[in-house]
């Protein structure tokens, strides 16, 4: 079962555009349904971190969480930082009104 994952969710390079979808539970009406991501920084573990052009998202993500983007749309340049140079930790649903 585990093999049968790792072939249908392949490893997500670091600098990935990825798409990550909001819950319907955790958007609104004008919410967007998908967030438009990159590939910060892979975990030990399996686990990813995700940044978008309002922040980072405070969540880690399984290869399962995502979908990989044909085309690059968003680098790890284009992450907001704050004002100190630290990245700004948002929550999905944050993301997701704000773009």
């Amino acid at each position: 079962m585990k093999v049968d994952s790792d072939k249908q969710f392949l490893l997500a390079r670091l600098g990935a555009a990825v798409r990550v979808p909001v819950p319907d539970v955790d958007r609104g009406r004008g919410d967007a349904r998908n967030l438009l991501a990159v590939v910060m920084s892979v975990r030990e573990n399996g686990f990813y971190r995700l940044g978008t052009a309002q922040g980072v998202v405070n969540q880690l993500y399984a290869r399962s969480g995502f979908t990989p983007c044909r085309k690059e749309l968003i680098r790890i340049e284009d992450v907001k930082k704050h004002l100190f140079d630290q990245l700004l930790l948002l929550s999905p649903q944050e993301v997701a009104r704000v773009s």
